[in-house]
């Protein structure tokens, strides 16, 4: 960066301007929220690898569990500071048999008492509005109510290769009104890709905002792709779509982070 001469500091005298910090884009939120998931994903079924059948649905179930799991843990330490001072909310997944499951998601809006907010995962913004009455005598002053202010991602993801199923997570986007959106979805095994990809394309038209397609391979107990993900080798192929139902457009492949 070139020096800032100040000239009331006198000729000789240099002052560098202050580094100015864009905002990451949607785009390398994504991608780094989604290498973190498969990182997170890969520590959380590690431990059960040793008792579990890769063909059994069980193994499936555990995948899907962790994964989703992951996914909003990533989007939770990605918005952290919003999360801890109350203004973003992150929910989604189940919790683990450790963890409580009545008082709702951690890194959701406190009282909610719920894991999942009408998406698979949903960063919200969040804020608060006096009660209209008190409690009662125990608390003579309103308390403060929180409430969602809008969507920051909304995310559905369905790995079953079964174009019904697709149209029917994709219609929930089509419906939603957030800053972005993602659409998780499976690899298929078939020959033609391409028809694949256009599918998944026109799915997602008429999405409003910045809207990304995730694939990767299915983890159904059923399909050849589980094996990836019990030699975890999983990788995800990314894309960004118009939203009017042209081809995505591929942005690059993302693998675990280190």
């Amino acid at each position: 960066m070139e020096p800032h001469v100040d000239n009331d500091a006198g000729m000789g005298e240099y002052r560098s301007m202050p580094e100015v910090t864009s905002p990451q884009s949607s785009t390398d939120i994504i991608r780094s929220v989604l290498a973190r998931a498969l990182t997170l994903t890969w520590h959380d079924i590690a431990v059960q690898r040793d008792t579990a059948d890769p063909a059994s649905k069980a193994w499936a179930v555990c995948v899907r569990d962790s994964w989703i799991r992951s996914l909003r843990e990533a989007f939770a330490a990605h918005y952290a500071d919003g999360v801890q001072n109350g203004s973003t909310a992150v929910f989604g997944g189940k919790p683990r048999s450790s963890e409580p499951r009545k008082g709702g998601c951690p890194t959701g809006i406190k009282g909610w008492r719920r894991w999942e907010y009408l998406y698979d995962i949903a960063v919200v913004g969040v804020a608060k509005i006096p009660a209209p009455y008190a409690l009662g005598s125990a608390s003579p002053t309103p308390l403060d109510v929180s409430y969602v202010t809008g969507a920051i991602w909304l995310v559905e993801s369905e790995v079953a290769l079964n174009g019904r199923e697709i149209a029917i997570d994709a219609s929930k986007l089509r419906l939603a009104r957030s800053e972005n959106l993602l659409l998780v979805a499976a690899r298929t095994t078939q020959e033609d890709e391409a028809a694949w990809l256009k599918y998944l394309g026109l799915s997602l038209a008429g999405c409003e905002g910045e809207v990304f397609l995730a694939m990767l391979p299915s983890y159904a107990s059923r399909k050849a792709g589980r094996i990836h993900w019990w030699e975890m080798t999983a990788s995800i192929v990314l894309y960004s779509c118009s939203g009017d139902g042209a081809l995505p457009v591929w942005v690059g492949e993302i693998s675990a982070s280190s």
